[in-house]
């Protein structure tokens, strides 16, 4: 199963991200932008979703640390910003964001992101219904 790391500090976002991927996806939080570069190093998650308005160390901060380490330089990373605030993403696509998506979240255009990005080996199972006979 992947491994998602939710930086973000509304706890109200983090529960409804939470509530669209658990199901197919290991999610860890973080809630500041210090826990979320921390968590990453410690983690390895597969993909970061990152909010860049995150408290203590904004995301573009986070980002730019981020592309210091080694193991983390190649790490995909989806950002949004609530409130949205579009220079602040146009600035983190240049700080290679992969992709800015925005809140509130479609579950659907979440999932066919995060799956964009993974090998097919750690895709979640699709689910099948039994074939009636």
């Amino acid at each position: 199963m992947a491994k998602v790391l939710y930086v973000d500090h509304e706890l109200t976002r983090v529960i409804q991200l939470k509530n669209i991927l658990a199901f197919d996806y290991n999610i860890e939080i973080a809630f500041t932008g210090w826990e979320g570069l921390g968590a990453a190093m410690l983690y390895h998650p597969d993909i970061m979703l990152l909010n860049l308005n995150v408290d203590v160390m904004d995301g573009l901060e986070l980002l730019r640390l981020m592309r210091t380490e080694e193991d983390l330089i190649n790490l995909p990373v989806f950002c949004f910003s609530a409130p949205r605030d579009r220079q602040m993403e146009q600035v983190a696509v240049k700080r290679t964001c992969s992709a800015v998506f925005e809140y509130p979240f479609d579950r659907s255009a979440l999932v066919e992101m995060i799956e964009s990005a993974l090998p097919i080996s750690q895709l979640p199972e699709t689910k099948t219904l039994p074939s009636k006979s």
